[in-house]
């Protein structure tokens, strides 16, 4: 059976979930808009949330029209896995040098292997848009609290703020 050509305005009115994040005021300061699903490569930013999501609105097209008139698949936005899909249960298998620090961490704070992983996991994650692009600052972030022990302070204020793609329809 032949697939049906699906058109930019498919595409465009899909609900893509886009992400908004605060550029640091020494980086020039604004906002930059992107949809998480394609990485950094459809990105708009602005003075504002909205003059970032409008930018990304049609960079949007542009890129849509340019994967379209290449032949390029479209990726449809993913479903989210229910929260019942989840056991909440990891096995983690790391070298005995990181294992012994973790240790030593955990001791030092007075709190389980166990609670110093989740806040170390947790911080990573919430300082941290995208694995892909940043890994490499997370694994530096890790070291350092798993150096320093049990960091409570938040140092970057860098706030993510998903959302979902109905500026289309407010636009």
């Amino acid at each position: 059976m032949k697939e049906t050509m699906k058109t930019i305005d498919y595409y465009l009115n899909l609900p893509y979930k886009i992400s908004v994040e605060p550029i640091k005021e020494e980086e020039g300061g604004g906002y930059l808009a992107r949809i998480p699903q394609f990485g950094m490569s459809i990105t708009g930013d602005g003075k504002t949330e909205k003059e970032a999501i409008d930018m990304l609105k049609e960079y949007k097209i542009i890129a849509f029209k340019r994967f379209l008139s290449e032949g390029k698949k479209i990726p449809e936005p993913k479903d989210e896995q229910s929260l019942d899909e989840f056991s909440g249960r990891i096995l983690l298998r790391v070298p005995k040098e990181l294992h012994q620090k973790i240790v030593k961490n955990a001791q030092a704070n007075n709190v389980s292997q166990n609670q110093f992983l989740n806040y170390i996991i947790t911080t990573g994650i919430t300082n941290t848009s995208s694995f892909s692009e940043k890994h490499g600052e997370l694994i530096y972030q890790t070291n350092y609290k798993l150096e320093q022990g049990f960091v409570t302070e938040k140092k970057d204020s860098t706030i993510s703020t998903v959302i979902t793609d109905d500026y289309n329809k407010a636009a």
